[in-house]
Order: C-alpha cells, then structure tokens, then sequence
C-alpha cells in the first residue's frame, strides 16, 4: 500500500508539474494574443490612413486632370488661333508683296512719263 501510495503522489505531482507548464504556456499565449490584437489595431489604423491618403491623392489627380484637360482646349484654341493668325499674316504679306510690284512699277511708269515730259 506505501508503493500505490508513492505511485500515486510521483503521479499527482507529475501531472501538477503538466498542469503548471499548460498554465505558463496559456499566460505566453494570452500575452502574444494581446500583443497580436493590439497589432491588428495599429494595422487597421494605419490601413484607415492609407485609404484617406490614397482618397485625397485620388481627389487631387481627378483635379489636376481637370486643369490639364482644361489648359490643353486652351492651347489648342490658342494653336487654332495662331494658325489663323499665321495664314492672315502670309496672305497680308503676299498682298504688301503685291501692292510693292504695283508701286514699283507706278514708279517705273510715273519716272518714264516724267522722262517724256522732260525730252517735249
């Protein structure tokens, strides 16, 4: 009876020890859940920041693409209108072209009737 008794107790104590170890391992593992969730909510956190960031860069870009549709009718108005300008300037200076010829040979005429006119 003395050895079913030492049996029992080398058990007993035997399973104490497993049941103290089960109890530091369950601590580590609430400890590292907490450590987790906390980690998780820094996470969230910073994923809120992102979307916001990403949100307002998405705001901005739509904007700015606005400005640069906006600025690019504005250049080509502006080329529209410099091709008109540059097509009045070509035939305004084919016309001063022409109206030179013409003076010149006014000039021509007027000096031959001037010679004429001289030699009577």
């Amino acid at each position: 009876m003395g050895q079913v008794l030492q049996r029992k107790e080398k058990e007993s104590s035997s399973l104490n020890g497993k049941i103290e170890d089960e109890q530091t391992l369950g601590g580590k593992l609430q400890t590292q859940i907490k450590e987790l969730q906390a980690r998780l909510e820094e996470l969230d956190e910073e994923l809120e920041g992102e979307r916001g960031a990403r949100a307002r860069a998405d705001k901005g870009r739509g904007q700015l693409r606005r400005e640069l549709d906006e600025l690019n009718e504005k250049l080509e108005e502006t080329g529209s209108n410099t091709a008109a300008q540059i097509a009045l300037n070509t035939r305004r200076e084919e016309e001063l072209g022409k109206l030179k010829m013409e003076l010149d040979e006014n000039n021509i005429t007027h000096e031959s009737t001037l010679a004429m006119l001289r030699q009577k």
